[in-house]
Formats: C-alpha cells, sequence, structure tokens
C-alpha cells in the first residue's frame, strides 16, 4: 500500500477533523468555509443544480439524470471530508511556498526595492 502521509501525520489530520466536526455539530458552530459546506452536503441541506445549458450534447443531461439516484444514496463520511480538507491545505500550501520562493528571488535580484 502506498501512502503520501506518514501514519502519524493521517491519524492527526484525521483526528483534527473528527474533533472540529463533533465540536461544530455539539455546540451548533457556523463558520464560512468547506467543512461546514461539506457538513451541510451530508445533512442533505444543500441542492444540486439541475440546470444544464442546452448544447448538443444530450449526454450530460442523461448522465447526470442517472447518476443522480446514485448521489442521493451516498453519504460524505468523515474520512471524505477529513479529504477533502487535506487537499484544499495542500492545495494552498503549494501556492503560498512558490509565492515565497518567487518573491525572495525577486527581492535578491532588485536589491534597491528593499528599502
Amino acid at each position: 500500500q502506498i501512502t503520501f502521509f506518514s501514519k502519524r501525520a493521517a491519524h492527526f489530520f484525521t483526528t483534527l477533523i473528527t474533533e472540529i466536526i463533533a465540536s461544530r455539530e455539539q455546540n451548533g458552530i457556523t463558520r464560512p468555509d468547506m467543512i461546514h459546506l461539506l457538513m451541510e452536503a451530508r445533512k442533505g441541506r444543500l441542492n444540486f443544480d439541475k440546470t444544464i445549458e442546452e448544447t448538443e450534447f444530450r449526454v450530460i443531461e442523461r448522465v447526470a439524470d442517472r447518476n443522480e439516484e446514485k448521489r442521493k444514496k451516498e453519504q460524505l463520511t468523515d474520512m471524505d471530508i477529513t479529504a477533502q480538507a487535506l487537499v484544499f491545505f495542500l492545495a494552498g500550501f503549494d501556492s503560498v511556498s512558490s509565492l515565497m520562493c518567487f518573491m525572495a528571488h525577486e527581492l535578491a535580484i532588485n536589491a534597491d526595492i528593499q528599502e
């Protein structure tokens, strides 16, 4: 089995997100973030927008209708929410680290703007 993280790191993120979800549910905490949206989706409070633009590819609509029943039966687990939170964390980490490297490079080349 190939893993991207050590068991310790995976346990940390899983425990962290599980505790956040439990705390929010017990205390009725609402925050404008992705975890809240995923919790609302799990409870069925988010609606799927069925408006599909008319195109010559009617297959899209048929596939969407066929998968609607499947979507209704699936429910997000804490592990699904943890995985999504981890993807957001890593995506943000990569873009910020790239920005910091570029900024350091520009400051090193243009010493006059450091003042």
